[in-house]
């Protein structure tokens, strides 16, 4: 999992304990609070999960 920084720049990487991809990406979908995140497998791009400030602009709930 790569937690992306605002500017959309790798801010952090992290090993994910998962069995499937989808399990996978349930667990990186509950993470990406304040920041966006990538999915990887290795070299095998999986997902991408925006910040849920953007799934949620300010005022639309």
């Amino acid at each position: 999992m790569i937690r992306l920084s605002p500017d959309g720049t790798v801010g952090e990487a992290n090993i994910l304990d998962a069995r499937t991809d989808d399990e996978a990406k349930a667990l990186a979908a509950t993470l990406s609070n304040g920041h966006g995140i990538d999915l990887w497998e290795r070299a095998r791009y999986l997902a991408s999960f925006p910040p849920h400030s953007a799934l949620y602009p300010a005022g639309s709930r």
